[in-house]
């Protein structure tokens, strides 16, 4: 389990919506996305400019 998974809980406990960061050094790895992904964030990204143009 990735550390964030206790964020991304505590975001969704509450019924908010859960923005998750997967860019940069370490985290750009497949690995690392599909354990963020399993946690089931609302938006998974990894471009700080994309979560805006959506949403």
């Amino acid at each position: 389990m990735v550390r964030q998974s206790g964020g991304i809980d505590a975001g969704k406990s509450p019924g908010m919506r859960v923005f998750a960061f997967a860019g940069g050094g370490r985290a750009r790895t497949d690995k690392h996305r599909k354990s963020l992904s399993d946690l089931s964030p609302d938006v998974l990204f990894d471009d700080m400019d994309e979560p805006w143009r959506e949403y």
